[in-house]
């Protein structure tokens, strides 16, 4: 079996979304909000959906802001795939390597 080096990737979502279906580290993520109200972005150890899936990462944001998430190295791995739920009117970059 061969494995293919893709090295980091990124993916922007401005809705819930899958990041990737593969085993993955997130290495970084970005949070554009540029809404008022307080928001929770939750990043489930899953493939398809937040249903039934482990939450191994969450992030509140308090007000407009735009972040850049605090992640060591070699990131959080998600063993699963990468889904992410994502409030309205934001936007979201999630920097991934599949491993």
């Amino acid at each position: 079996m061969s494995t293919v080096d893709h090295g980091v990737q990124a993916v922007q979502l401005t809705a819930d979304g899958v990041v990737t279906d593969k085993r993955a580290y997130i290495k970084q993520v970005v949070v554009f909000h540029p809404v008022s109200s307080d928001s929770t972005y939750e990043f489930y150890n899953s493939k398809t959906s937040s249903v039934g899936g482990l939450t191994p990462y969450r992030y509140e944001v308090y007000g407009k802001q735009t972040d850049v998430l605090p992640i060591p190295e070699p990131g959080v791995l998600f063993t699963q795939g990468i889904y992410v739920t994502v409030p309205a009117g934001t936007t979201l970059t999630v920097f991934f390597e599949e491993v």
